[in-house]
């Protein structure tokens, strides 16, 4: 029924587990962008993990996410990711070795609170190749050591201001 959807944006979900998104993703076999608002898990220290690797989703927005962390494990096609104003205590997006290797731009924006630990953008960066645009709004100084060890090229890096 909905396996030629391509757009699909959620408002105030609660998932009962991160395999739900897993599911979605694979009932959505067209699904090239996914936009998740608000949304989360009953579970708030639950890792949304997204392994899809016969997935068509190129674009993954993530606003207000009540998650740990979100884990890429598989997502080749993926080409756009947006996080801001996560809930997590720290790096909100985790990459395994090759799990993105089309990912070209990413963008982070969050207002961190005290409670939020301080994390590198290396740690983040770690295995996330092949960036070409990165844009970071961040408060409170909750990101350190930005560009230390980075080891990519990119064609673009923008700060904005919170």
């Amino acid at each position: 029924m909905f396996g030629s959807l391509r757009k699909l944006s959620l408002d105030n979900l609660c998932f009962r587990s991160p395999s739900d998104v897993g599911a979605l993703l694979d009932t959505c076999a067209a699904l090239e962008s996914l936009s998740l608002d608000g949304c989360g898990f009953s579970d708030p220290s639950a890792v949304l993990a997204i392994d899809a690797p016969r997935s068509q989703l190129k674009v993954l927005h993530l606003e207000g996410l009540l998650a740990a962390r979100v884990h890429l494990i598989q997502a080749p096609r993926l080409v756009g990711l947006a996080c801001s104003d996560w809930a997590s205590t720290s790096c909100p997006v985790t990459f395994d070795p090759g799990s993105a290797p089309s990912l070209q731009e990413i963008t982070l924006d969050n207002w961190a609170d005290t409670w939020q630990l301080s994390f590198t953008l290396s740690e983040l960066l770690e295995n996330a190749h092949h960036l070409q645009n990165i844009f970071l709004a961040f408060g409170n100084g909750k990101v350190i050591d930005l560009i230390s060890n980075c080891g990519m090229f990119l064609r673009q890096l923008a700060f904005g201001r919170c």
